[in-house]
């Protein structure tokens, strides 16, 4: 070729776009998002939500990451090193998107502990929509722009789940399924990462006051153990516990009860 076509054809390339990076999933393929709690039964503390899309087995690369893919299941049978381990799998390498979403025990006060968790798995669900690839932020500290609909279809481990829709789309289908965090991938995902989200933020409370640890918080996790139950009795709640949790208004109740007949006592006698 002449030098100049062959100047003519290196300008062409150059000016081609760059090829588009091969995409995550397949083009048209439907979204599975598996959606999780974790903490409703507690004492104490958030409870927290997650929500993760994975991507399908056969696209990982690595016999490590097909091996941590597996290995999905129950948080709750895992052991605290493992289930660290995996969640840091799912968030950099086995999740196309996945959301946290939170609910605090002000907020569980103020609209039970339903509702709660209800908000906390929407607010996941909002996380993961956003963080889609193609989701593009518009100005900085703006919401980004989504889809419609991000989602074909939302599995909720349980019995029960509140519609979620988009901004702008219609509620996604959605399926609730008991015990769904043994039997999709996607829900064992959510548990897992809602789990270690919940147990690291509790871990920090514990770390950054010391005081927590006299009711075991930072190996109960907010839950009744037999050390957690005798610290409220002894010690009476802390700001983050659930007030309207049993025991805790029984235990309020006896002691606002021992307050006024200790203060009763000093009176004189009519």
């Amino acid at each position: 070729m002449p030098p100049k076509q062959k100047a003519a054809a290196a300008a062409v390339a150059a000016s081609a776009p760059a090829p588009a990076p091969a995409p995550i999933l397949p083009a048209g393929a439907a979204l599975l998002i598996g959606v999780d709690e974790c903490g409703r039964g507690c004492l104490y503390g958030d409870v927290v939500a997650g929500a993760v899309v994975l991507k399908p087995r056969e696209t990982l690369a690595t016999d490590e990451d097909r091996a941590a893919y597996d290995a999905l299941t129950d948080s709750k049978v895992l052991s605290a090193k493992r289930r660290e381990a995996l969640a840091e799998a799912i968030r950099t390498r086995l999740a196309v998107t996945y959301g946290i979403g939170r609910a605090s025990p002000r907020v569980i006060e103020e609209v039970n502990i339903l509702q709660a968790t209800m908000r906390a798995m929407h607010l996941a669900l909002d996380m993961a929509a956003a963080s889609l690839p193609g989701a593009v932020p518009s100005l900085p500290g703006a919401v980004p722009s989504l889809p419609s609909q991000p989602f074909a279809k939302i599995q909720v481990d349980g019995t029960y789940f509140k519609p979620w829709r988009a901004t702008g789309g219609a509620n996604i289908p959605y399926e609730c399924i008991v015990k769904g965090d043994l039997k999709e991938k996607a829900i064992s995902a959510a548990s897992i990462i809602a789990k270690q989200a919940r147990d690291a933020a509790i871990i920090a409370e514990t770390l950054a006051d010391p005081s927590l640890r006299l009711y075991g918080l930072h190996t109960n996790m907010g839950y009744g153990t037999v050390q957690h139950m005798r610290a409220l009795r002894e010690l009476g709640p802390r700001a983050n516990h659930r007030m309207s949790f049993a025991p805790i208004p029984e235990i309020l109740a006896a002691a606002a009860a021992a307050a006024a007949a200790s203060s009763g006592d000093g009176e004189p006698s009519p």
